[in-house]
């Protein structure tokens, strides 16, 4: 390991340099991002506030306000630890495959092939379901605005896949066609998302004061309620879905570290700011949508469309409510290409290495574009495939796109705790000398070891039922399901095509040298 770090050191001269010439094999893209718009798009990967609000039908029931209110201080707490635990290797280690490169590095070698793969695949599934995640809960938003207006509306559920359609198809040609925007759209983003969040804020608050229907500081901070059938801790927990969602994909700015300058310093930069600026945004948000409900079991009962019924109760009538949505609605333009931005990064990562069939494809940036098309097509193709399930088991779309929460966050795991065990060697690694961001040797312990403890809580809470009793199959959570089918699938790429096709990291031999053979 003292030869590897002797060559990081000597590498660290020309890292900036190889943006520009390349290196044999691997070849960064062009730079896309200033540092505010790597914050916007960070932000907007995220989408905390309103993710937030259109998950409150999860949490409302499993603790009312309090879960909704505190446990975003709590899932905000626990998506800090992780994202300055991967901030700190971010900056250590700058790689486009994120989680996948460091474990790679890091890993033992005997092991470091296969706990990579892995590990690269858990990210990948996790990502590719996150995506999708975007246009459904946008087109589901879209359509219950309707009956709000027209109560004789059934939804079909051709309706809903072909809204879902459009937001893809959508996000995919901004990918494609949209890189000389990037920079200027994800700026936007940034102060769109401040701006959403603080008009939702005011109109709540001034429609329902001046109306003299603000609740008292003891119903929006105190009232509390648990439909869940569990006892009240295990509900409470399991209420916090509804914050690890708005915050899940942290990692997103490491996978486009190639595509800005000064990538170890901005990066890890984006991944931190963007998550306490992403959950202060939501707790402003959820602040007001409790100050201003006048009856929240009436917001239960919408199911996917809380949100709005929340938001007609506030201003108080079904146009402002409405208009209300329409702004969160705004979001979803640059969540749903930003999320396949960092999604179809990961899946090249992936591709170069030799750990995805099509690799001579999926690898490929194309040399006019600038961007990954191939890639970019194979998160569309998957995405589409998922939106087919709105024909099929609501209950099966709905775990697969709940279940990237967990299949994120325990992708994260064996770098954190890689990281915690020998957090000595990490920084001897460094790309660029003497490392700026050091958690320290004993707060980086406790930061990592937070992080891994929140991780295994909430991924193993997120696997109960949401309710009971279990009483039939709609009732039951298919997460692990879906998690082990995730895993079935790695084992036979793994065994079938990475065993033999797969290779050393293309970027982590450009970067490092020949030592991590």
């Amino acid at each position: 390991m003292r030869s590897g770090c002797d060559k990081a050191h000597h590498h660290a001269v020309d890292v900036k340099g190889q943006r520009r010439k390349g290196r044999p094999g691997w070849a960064p893209p062009p730079a896309h991002f200033s540092t505010l718009s790597l914050i916007g798009v960070s932000l907007s990967i995220l989408n905390t506030w309103n993710s937030a609000t259109e998950a409150i039908y999860t949490s409302l029931p499993a603790g009312g306000n309090t879960v909704m209110l505190f446990g975003t201080f709590v899932g905000g707490a626990g998506a800090l630890l992780i994202a300055m635990s991967l901030g700190e290797v971010c900056h250590v280690l700058p790689f486009s495959g994120g989680q996948y490169h460091w474990t790679y590095i890091l890993a033992p070698r005997r092991v470091r092939r296969p706990l990579s793969h892995l590990v690269g695949w858990l990210g990948t599934a996790g990502w590719v379901t996150l995506t999708a995640s975007a246009p459904y809960f946008a087109s589901t938003l879209t359509l219950n605005i309707i009956p709000a207006f027209h109560p004789t509306f059934e939804q079909q559920p051709y309706h809903l896949f072909l809204m879902y359609l459009a937001f893809t198809v959508y996000g995919t040609l901004i990918n494609i066609f949209g890189v000389r925007i990037f920079d200027a759209m994800n700026r936007l983003s940034m102060w769109s998302s401040d701006a959403s969040a603080i008009t939702i804020f005011v109109t709540l608050l001034a429609c329902a004061g001046s109306q003299h229907r603000l609740q008292p500081a003891s119903f929006v901070f105190g009232w509390h309620i648990n439909q869940t059938g569990w006892p009240d801790g295990v509900a409470w927990i399991l209420g916090l879905l509804q914050t690890q969602y708005a915050l899940a994909g942290v990692d997103g700015a490491a996978h486009l570290i190639n595509e800005i300058e000064d990538a170890h310093i901005n990066c890890p930069k984006a991944m931190v700011y963007s998550c306490v600026l992403g959950a202060l945004h939501a707790f402003v948000v959820l602040v007001a949508v409790a100050a201003t409900m006048t009856d929240p079991l009436a917001v239960i009962d919408a199911g996917p469309a809380a949100i709005l019924t929340a938001f007609i109760q506030g201003v108080g009538n079904a146009a402002g409510g409405t208009a209300l949505c329409v702004l969160a609605l705004s979001t979803f333009l640059f969540n749903t290409p930003a999320l396949m931005t960092a999604c179809s990064r990961m899946v090249q990562s992936l591709a170069v290495d030799g750990q995805l069939p099509m690799a001579s494809y999926l690898g490929r940036t194309h040399p006019k574009l600038e961007v990954p098309v191939w890639s970019i097509v194979f998160t569309t193709a998957w995405m589409a495939a998922l939106g087919l399930l709105i024909f099929g088991s609501d209950d099966a779309l709905s775990a697969i796109l709940s279940s990237s929460v967990i299949l994120l966050q325990t992708s994260y795991i064996p770098t954190i705790a890689l990281v915690l065990m020998q957090r000595p060697v990490l920084h001897s690694l460094s790309l660029y000398g003497k490392t700026r961001y050091n958690l320290g040797p004993w707060a980086g312990r406790i930061i990592n070891a937070g992080a891994l403890a929140y991780i295994a809580v909430i991924s193993t809470f997120l696997c109960f039922p949401t309710s009971l009793p279990v009483t039939d199959a709609a009732s039951f959570n298919y997460t692990i399901a879906v998690v082990a089918g995730v895993l079935v699938l790695t084992a036979i790429n793994w065994y079938a095509y990475a065993r033999t096709n797969g290779r050393v990291p293309e970027e982590v031999r450009a970067k490092l040298g020949d030592d991590f053979e």
